[in-house]
């Protein structure tokens, strides 16, 4: 038996009973996405817990939220950029921690997906390091977060066709690494 269905739109979020709620439901999801970008448990952490810091003072100050998943997820990759700026620019993902990136990258039922369904997930990984951070984060929001195509716009505060777009040479980009640096070819 399952509980109820998770809906933030029926939460008050000045409530600090039901951003509560919301902070449940959607800080690991945020704390892996960190992780995955930072390669840092700690940092993640601490990213996660400014990501709701900020939701909630914004929330406080009366202001609305059309979409809730998009508008957290944007807070956070606005956070990591800043991480990267102030630590190190030119960092990009290690071999550090992994583990956060065990997570299946594609949906077999996703037919963006297909093209890189018959890589394995250690090259994956391998060639995400090695592609620009807004061509990294196109496809972790894609694919590892699974946001739909208007949240990542929202979050990119690009349109849906430019989010396409990205994503569409994102993969290209990913498959060409793969060919050159790697020796496979999708």
């Amino acid at each position: 038996m399952t509980g109820p269905v998770f809906n933030p739109k029926k939460l008050r979020l000045t409530r600090a009973e039901d951003f509560g709620q919301l902070y449940d439901h959607f800080a690991p999801r945020l704390y892996r996405h960190a992780l995955i970008r930072t390669n840092s448990a700690e940092e993640a952490e601490d990213i996660t817990a400014k990501t709701f810091l900020k939701a909630w003072e914004y929330v406080r100050a009366r202001n609305r939220i059309k979409n809730i998943r998009a508008f957290l997820y944007r807070i956070t990759d606005n956070l990591i950029i800043d991480w990267y700026r102030t630590r190190n620019p030119m960092l990009a993902l290690s071999h550090e921690h992994d583990e956060g990136m065990g997570v299946d990258l594609v949906d077999p039922h996703d037919t963006e997906a297909a093209i890189i369904d018959s890589f394995d997930t250690e090259l994956i990984k391998r060639a995400m390091r090695d592609l620009p951070f807004q061509d990294q984060t196109v496809l972790m929001l894609r694919f590892v977060d699974d946001l739909e195509i208007g949240e990542i716009a929202h979050v990119a505060e690009k349109t849906k066709g430019a989010v396409t777009v990205a994503i569409h040479r994102a993969l290209k980009r990913l498959m060409r690494t793969c060919r050159d640096q790697y020796g496979t070819l999708a």
